[in-house]
């Protein structure tokens, strides 16, 4: 038994030996085998230049081999071989020449896999190299990993890649692409400079390259230049006017500048001139805008689904960012037109270090009237002005400065002066009378901020701000009477207004183990708001003899003390953007609050989500959510838009107004030079408020307020097309929208629904230059907007007063049940540029409505000889206005 089982285990050890002789007998054989699989030879018979998935396509094809890998370690990107033949391991190298991999072999397949490896932030400003002025939104990537993101509003990137040689590409629109070879070997601060291009600027609806930006949508950013090109009222380069003709975005009335997105109210958008919010963006009614061109770098028009850093408005954000001037050289600027002309300078105080910006513009029509009415007894006049300044100072390369200065004024005066008027009283005296009165008409706004940037290590970049903001509206009324050696005084004024003060910071986190950039913020803004108080004194020989203060004993001190309210506004944020293989992702949520002294507060979570998702590399479909509320609302004191709308806080009665919106787009890149835009959308308000009456004084109590409101519910809902051209030559748009708004309240129309007053069925826009040769371009503009809602009154009364005289009165019939003739122009304008030494000079003409379409502002009612009356509609331009502009750079 024993001998049995010593032989047995004797032969079992054997044969063990033997198998694990057999085994490593193999080991090398199979290394060998994948050593032989590597250094397979391969001839392409040229040397290959073009996509790296095409190149591993061919390399398989010629190798029988299958090739896998993962997408850690491979994305699309361009290859270009320097050799045309080689082994099978060469060419794996070449195509993943960015990546730490390893190969492993199974039969007839190698598996790319992804060693651990180290990365390095590389962060930096990216700045036009002429003048030292940042680039907003310009693209700057890895051309190997296409891993990037786009500058923010400050010119900032931060970027995280693997160590090595990386190759950046850094582009922006009107710009020569520039690439940069750099050595990551740890974290690394860079400044790329970008040559301006001879091109012209196209719009860019959506950043290209950016991972970052590309689920934003409902996003429009026009470059200046076209700004400036784009034919407008009197040659006056105009912002606001420049993005009405884009799809989705009308104006309030014709002839002003205000906007109306998706249906919106004008006090629904918010202007935001270096991050401040401005109350009132226009001059002259509306007729064109407070941004002085020439003096801005970039504005952006979020009309939809907008971030979660944006709050404290419902329909859009309009984000306008001034010039931070000159850091190498002293510029000038200066231009001539028929209506205003600005002045500009920039430049270094010390160079590379601190620059300054400053530009000022005025109209001369007082000057025109007060020469045209020099014998006239009742004489008007109107000019406006804006100044703005800002200076920058580059503290360190993690440090910048910025101290920014706005301030703009609107003024119309009346003088009526009638002398030795006979004025008699009964049948036997008579007394003579003289009669000066004065009444002026003004409103401003004063903007001013500090703010500073710093690059905490290199993935936080924070911007801390504290701003000012003043909005005032005053009406006063002088009239001097002299009767009978007596002197008559009167002296009439009224005035609403709100100022803010804030203070707010706001992160940029790039992490290093997370995809894209995290934002995220916190601001507190204290509101001071005037409501309308009205106040007049009565004066004879220098006695006053009334005051109608809403207490005679107040002062003027004491009753604006009295009439004013004080609100707090919170804000707060998240956002992360990132991207995801073809999908991309930006994803937050705003929280907002009003604080009301002695009252509750309102609190408002306002989610925010955008996902893009790549069907094709030219074919992109984006969707948004955004959910948002507003603390502040307008009270519009006449039938359209005027500078003595008054801003008011929302109250116990009728809370805060919400909106939610839902988007989805569609965009085509076809070809080089086309791409077409399709996108729908529906908006819902909830408490959305209006007016029940107009009301019939300018001065108003806390409960008159809430009466003259009511609050309800709407809808806005639309389709937008919008086909692209970028060429050098010739370069436009065209753009049509089909949208209906309403809304329904149970104080008006007995609850019935209703069409809301800035619903517009149908808008077409169409935008067209041509550059001709290097000094010479044409462009114009034709666009169409259904005609307006208006509410038309169906019956009216007469009264008389002791006086005998008569007055009428109209009853207002159903709300919006009737529209307004339909609104459309054509604008032609052209460029001639001349160029002298080191001045530039530019020569710009052309025709505003050029077959004179009389649109219509507003109806009103006429009487007629025969007692009866008409509806007519009043035009504001109801003929061609040519202008010619002349401008020189120095």
């Amino acid at each position: 038994m024993l001998n049995d089982i010593t032989y047995g285990d004797l032969f079992l050890r054997r044969v063990m030996r033997l198998f694990f002789l057999l085994l490593l007998s193999l080991v090398p054989r199979e290394a060998e085998a994948q050593n032989n699989l590597l250094d397979t030879q391969i001839d392409l018979g040229e040397r290959y230049e073009g996509s790296s998935k095409t190149l591993i396509d061919k390399v398989g094809a010629a190798t029988g081999v299958t090739i896998s890998y993962s997408n850690k370690v491979y994305v699309h990107q361009h290859v270009a071989l320097s050799f045309r033949s080689g082994t099978l391991r060469e060419f794996l190298d070449a195509i993943f020449s960015r990546f730490a991999v390893e190969y492993i072999i199974r039969d007839k397949k190698v598996i790319v896999s992804a060693m651990a490896t180290r990365n390095s932030r590389l962060s930096g400003y990216c700045r036009d190299a002429l003048t030292g002025e940042v680039l907003i939104g310009a693209n700057v990537y890895d051309t190997l990993l296409m891993a990037g993101c786009a500058t923010n509003g400050y010119g900032f990137f931060s970027v995280s890649l693997p160590h090595g040689r990386a190759t950046l590409r850094a582009s922006f629109v009107g710009y020569t692409p520039e690439l940069r070879d750099v050595d990551l070997n740890s974290d690394t601060i860079i400044d790329i400079r970008l040559h301006p291009s001879i091109l012209m600027k196209d719009i860019n609806v959506v950043n290209s390259h950016s991972d970052a930006d590309r689920a934003q949508m409902d996003f429009v950013d026009i470059p200046i230049e076209q700004v400036k090109a784009m034919p407008t009222l009197l040659g006056e380069a105009d912002i606001i006017r420049t993005y009405q003709k884009t799809p989705g975005v009308q104006s309030g009335e014709e002839g002003f500048g205000g906007l109306s997105v998706r249906g919106g109210d004008a006090d629904q958008n918010i202007y935001l001139l270096d991050d401040v919010p401005l109350y009132s963006a226009t001059h002259l009614m509306g007729m064109f805008s407070v941004f002085n061109t020439e003096a801005v770098n970039s504005a952006q028009l979020y009309k939809g689904a907008f971030p979660a850093r944006y709050g404290g408005r419902m329909s859009s954000v309009f984000d306008v960012k001034l010039r931070e001037g000159d850091m190498q050289k002293f510029d000038g600027y200066a231009n001539l037109g028929l209506l205003a002309s600005t002045i500009m300078f920039e430049g270094p105080i010390v160079k590379d270090k601190v620059s300054f910006i400053t530009s000022a513009r005025r109209t001369y029509f007082d000057v025109y009237s007060s020469q045209m009415q020099r014998n006239n007894d009742n004489r008007y006049s109107f000019f406006f002005y804006d100044i703005s300044a800002k200076l920058n100072y580059r503290v360190s390369p993690r440090d910048r400065l910025y101290v920014s200065f706005f301030v703009g004024k609107d003024e119309l005066k009346n003088e009526y002066n009638f002398q030795n008027q006979i004025v008699t009283y009964g049948e036997k005296s008579s007394r003579t009378v003289a009669n000066n009165d004065e009444q002026n008409v003004n409103w401003n706004n004063l903007v001013a901020a500090i703010r500073w940037n710093h690059l905490f290590g290199n993935s936080l970049f924070a911007n801390v701000t504290a701003a000012y903001t003043h909005y005032r509206f005053n009406y006063n009324i002088e009239n001097f009477k002299t009767l009978s050696n007596s002197i008559y005084e009167n002296n009439q004024k009224y005035y609403n207004g709100i100022t803010d003060v804030e203070a707010k910071a706001d992160f940029n986190w790039y992490p290093n183990k997370l995809p894209g950039i995290i934002r995220f913020g916190v601001s507190g803004m204290s509101h001071l708001f005037f409501p309308g108080l009205t106040i007049s004194t009565s004066i004879v020989d220098g006695e006053e003899l009334a005051n109608s203060a809403p207490d005679e004993e107040e002062t003027e001190q004491e009753a604006t003390a009295k009439n004013r309210l004080s609100r707090y506004e919170f804000h707060s944020y998240l956002e992360d953007d990132f991207r995801i293989n073809k999908f991309s992702f930006n994803v937050g949520v705003h929280l907002s609050m009003l604080a009301r002294q002695n009252q509750s507060h309102y609190l408002s979570v306002e989610p925010r989500a955008a996902l893009s998702y790549d069907i094709l590399p030219q074919w992109r479909v984006q969707l948004g959510y955004s959910h948002a509320s507003q603390f502040v609302q307008q009270l519009r004191l006449i039938s359209v838009a005027s500078p003595a709308d008054m801003w008011l806080p929302v109250s116990s009665q009728n809370p805060p107004p919400r909106a939610r919106q839902w988007s989805l787009q569609s965009t085509i890149d076809l070809g080089s030079y086309y791409s077409f835009t399709t996108e729908l959308y529906y908006k819902d308000y909830i408490r959305k408020q209006t007016f029940k009456t107009m009301p019939t004084s300018l001065i108003l109590s806390q409960n008159e307020w809430d009466d003259i409101f009511c609050s309800g519910s709407g809808v806005s809902k639309g389709l937008e097309l919008f086909m692209h051209r970028k060429a050098q030559r010739l370069s436009g748009w065209i753009g049509y929208s089909f949208s209906h708004s309403y809304c329904s309240y149970n104080e008006i129309n007995n609850g019935k629904r209703f069409d809301a007053d800035n619903d517009c069925r149908h808008s077409v826009s169409i935008y067209g230059c041509y550059k001709i040769s290097d000094r010479f371009d044409v462009s114009a503009t034709w666009s169409y907007h259904s005609g307006a809602p208006v509410t038309i009154p169906d019956s009216r009364y007469t009264i008389k007063d002791a006086d005998n005289d008569e007055y009428t009165f109209y009853i207002d019939g159903k709300r919006n049940a009737y529209r307004m003739s339909a609104s459309h122009s054509l604008n032609i304008g052209a460029n001639y540029k001349r160029q002298f030494s080191n001045t530039h000079h530019t020569l710009s003409f052309g025709v505003y409505n050029v077959y004179g379409r009389k649109n219509p502002m507003f109806t009103y009612w006429k009487a007629n000889e025969n007692g009866s009356y008409n509806l007519r509609e009043f035009s504001l331009i109801a003929f061609p206005w040519p202008y010619v502009k002349y401008a020189i750079r120095f």
